[in-house]
């Protein structure tokens, strides 16, 4: 199973976003470019989805675990839930800084 189609699985298992539903195309296009990682952390929620690319910088050069770690800790205070593509799998994360944790060791 590719990551895409486990990510739409999860997401239909979950009914999941209710809204933002789009979230799931973008994610499937950041996935077919050349350069996707092989492993990356992904958040769905009521608004929407998320990825983490382990080795993505924001716009002001900080790494995308970390940005995602900030943000996590402010905003999204929904039920959200988190998981890791390891390259072959969806695991599902206890929380978001098990995923970013997770990424760190092994991105």
């Amino acid at each position: 199973m590719s990551a895409y189609d486990a990510l739409v699985k999860e997401a239909n298992d979950l009914g999941l976003p209710r809204h933002y539903k789009s979230d799931l195309t973008h994610d499937k296009k950041f996935l077919e470019r050349e350069d996707a990682p092989g492993i990356f952390g992904w958040v769905i929620y009521d608004c929407g989805t998320h990825l983490v690319d382990p080795y993505g910088i924001d716009g002001v050069g900080k790494k995308m675990p970390d940005t995602f770690r900030d943000v996590f800790q402010t905003m999204f205070n929904t039920d959200r839930h988190c998981y890791v593509w390891t390259g072959t799998t969806l695991l599902k994360m206890k929380d978001a800084d098990s995923m970013i944790d997770y990424l760190e060791a092994n991105g």
